[in-house]
């Protein structure tokens, strides 16, 4: 469908208005089982549709809408292939990568492992456990005290990475920054 495109306006569409002009040219083109199958490949090769789909279905979706693209567009693509060759040359990218969305989809999807995503409460769970509070150790605030003579207020990620300081693994250099402003600061309020 792409070749025709290139072939009616000569020039790049966005992905989107690809997919709109697919749908519609493929409604009045092919049976209604055809746009059924073209439409759901146009719905796994969307990127914000991706996960939802390519989830739930197989390969055969991809290779059954590519030959309803092949029907659709019939000897007019290769016509379209031979001119664009002409105009790019051969030495551009290759035609098949950048004019068959359809198989690119259907690599993209075997190539793709499968990942079990665990339930939404789960993934709460696991991220609460990542995530703990450091508190500060005498040691450290004597390290954050001699940080800042040495580097200088406000330099806290040099501070952080100087070896001649030993912090806590995990500790951020956001968290220095807070605990001198609580701790070596003076109060404002009497």
């Amino acid at each position: 469908m792409s070749k025709l495109v290139f072939d009616a306006i000569g020039k790049y569409i966005h992905p989107t208005r690809y997919r709109q002009i697919v749908e519609t040219q493929s409604l009045h083109a092919l049976d209604d089982k055809e746009h059924r199958a073209l439409s759901e490949d146009q719905k796994h090769c969307s990127v914000v549709a991706k996960v939802h789909y390519q989830k739930r279905r197989s390969r055969k979706v991809a290779v059954k809408a590519h030959e309803c693209l092949q029907k659709l567009q019939g000897t007019k693509g290769s016509e379209v292939d031979m001119e664009v060759n002409t105009r790019f040359g051969s030495s551009s990218t290759s035609s098949t990568a950048t004019f068959e969305p359809a198989m690119e989809c259907a690599r993209s999807e075997n190539t793709q492992p499968k990942v079990d995503t665990p339930p939404h409460s789960n993934r709460l769970l696991s991220q609460g456990h990542q995530r703990r509070l450091l508190r500060f150790t005498t040691r450290e605030d004597d390290c954050l005290k001699k940080g800042i003579d040495k580097h200088g207020f406000g330099r806290w990620t040099s501070i952080l990475r100087d070896p001649d300081f030993c912090f806590q693994k995990g500790r951020l250099a956001d968290s220095l920054k807070k605990r001198a402003e609580l701790r070596l600061l003076p109060n404002e309020n009497p």
